[in-house]
């Protein structure tokens, strides 16, 4: 699906990747402290802050699933 991407790379699973021992729900865990505890520059939180709804209804959705179990 990727492919009618150009200019997009496909991803591959490195099996070196930090995330890949995570669970979903602790990576969107991950994702909420990071985008709600750095320190952001004016225009970079304008856009953070737009994600985090959306990051924080993933993480529902996570929880929801019960995939924590």
């Amino acid at each position: 699906m990727r492919a009618a991407f150009p200019g997009i790379a496909p991803r591959t699973r490195t099996p070196n990747r930090d995330e890949t021992w995570q669970r979903p729900w602790l990576r969107g865990s991950l994702l909420l402290r990071a985008m709600l505890n750095e320190p952001w520059d004016g225009e970079t939180w304008q856009q953070i802050r737009r994600e985090v709804p959306n990051a924080a209804a993933e993480q529902a959705r996570i929880a929801g699933a019960g995939w924590f179990n």
